[in-house]
């Protein structure tokens, strides 16, 4: 009904993204962007996925054009971490899940993404704190949850499983 709007395109991506129809959802968010070169939400959506398809260079880079135009925004910022992370580059990660932090402290996946580098890093307690307060922001249940709970009980155990 109306092909010139931006948002519906964004939303019908994410749609396709979560059916798994991803080059589908890419080309819906890129629309998106065409129609709207400042939409964040689109623009993060796409340079993640970009990340997932293997295209981490496309995507970091389309994601680093939004944290300049959207500095102060957690979700762009966090979008960010999460495919600095996906692509092996939890270092350059971690300022920006601190940022997330510091402008929305219960951003609950900040929190998730912390944990599970400073987990993978060997700092157990520091993981565990931070998947505690996951948890605490967190509503719902899925795999997130449940790895944070095996991370902690695994730092309270005092073993930690080999890989993870």
């Amino acid at each position: 009904l109306s092909p010139g709007y931006a948002l519906a395109h964004n939303n019908l991506a994410a749609s396709l993204e979560r059916d798994g129809r991803l080059e589908e959802a890419l080309a819906h968010y890129r629309t998106a962007l065409d129609l709207a070169p400042g939409l964040a939400e689109a623009g993060s959506n796409a340079g993640h996925l970009l990340v997932r398809l293997g295209r981490p260079g496309e995507g970091l880079t389309l994601l680093r054009e939004l944290v300049e135009t959207h500095p102060r925004s957690a979700n762009v910022l966090y979008a960010m971490a999460e495919a600095l992370d996906r692509s092996g580059r939890a270092d350059d990660a971690l300022p920006f899940v601190e940022q997330v932090r510091e402008i929305d402290p219960r951003y609950p996946a900040a929190h998730y993404l912390l944990g599970k580098i400073h987990y993978e890093r060997g700092d157990e307690a520091v993981a565990a704190e931070s998947m505690r307060r996951f948890l605490e922001l967190w509503s719902g249940e899925g795999e997130h949850a449940e790895a944070a709970r095996r991370i902690i009980a695994r730092v309270e155990g005092g073993a930690r499983a080999p890989g993870t």
